[in-house]
C-alpha cells in the first residue's frame, strides 16, 4: 500500500475520532492483526491467509502484528495497482485502435507476404541481367536480407 493512501487512511481515522465521542486528546488506536485473527476475521482457512499474505510481500511490524490495510491488500489484491494497469492496458488498446484507423500501422503477415512477391520478382530481373555471378550474388544477398529483415 503505497504510503500516500496510508496517510489517507490515518487522516481519515483521525477526522472519523474527531467526530466522535472520544475525549479530545484521545489517540486513534489502529488494529493490529496476526494471521489467525485475520483468518477468523475474514472467515478464511489459516493457510490460505498465510499463503497470500506471503505472495503480497507483506511483512508484520516490529510487535509482530499486521496491520488491517496489510492484510486487505494481501488478501483481495491491490485494487489501485490493478485500476492502474486496467487503464493503462484500456490507453494502450486505444491508441493502437486509433493508429490503426488512421492506417498509421501495417499487418506484418501482409506486408511480408507482398515484399515476398517483389523479391521473387526482383530475383527474377537480377538473374537474367548480364552481370558476373558475383555482382548477382551480391544484389540477391541484399533482397534476401531484406526479407529476413521483416520477416522478424
Amino acid at each position: 500500500m503505497s504510503s500516500r493512501v496510508k496517510r489517507k487512511l490515518r487522516q481519515k481515522l483521525e477526522q472519523a475520532a474527531a467526530a466522535s465521542d472520544l475525549p479530545q486528546g484521545s489517540q486513534v488506536k489502529l488494529l493490529r492483526w496476526n494471521l489467525s485473527m485475520a483468518a477468523a476475521e475474514y472467515g478464511l482457512d489459516f493457510k490460505t491467509v498465510k499463503k497470500r499474505v506471503a505472495a503480497s510481500g507483506a511483512t508484520p511490524g516490529a510487535d509482530g502484528f499486521f496491520s488491517t490495510a496489510q492484510l486487505h491488500s494481501a488478501i483481495y489484491g491491490d485494487y489501485e495497482k490493478e485500476r492502474t494497469r486496467k487503464m493503462k492496458e484500456d490507453a494502450d488498446a486505444a491508441a493502437l485502435a486509433n493508429a490503426k484507423e488512421r492506417g498509421e500501422l501495417v499487418d506484418k503477415q501482409d506486408f511480408v507476404a507482398r515484399l515476398e512477391k517483389v523479391a521473387v520478382s526482383a530475383r527474377q530481373e537480377i538473374l537474367a541481367l548480364a552481370r558476373p555471378d558475383a555482382d548477382k550474388d551480391a544484389l540477391l544477398n541484399v533482397i534476401s536480407g531484406l526479407l529476413i529483415c521483416a520477416s522478424e
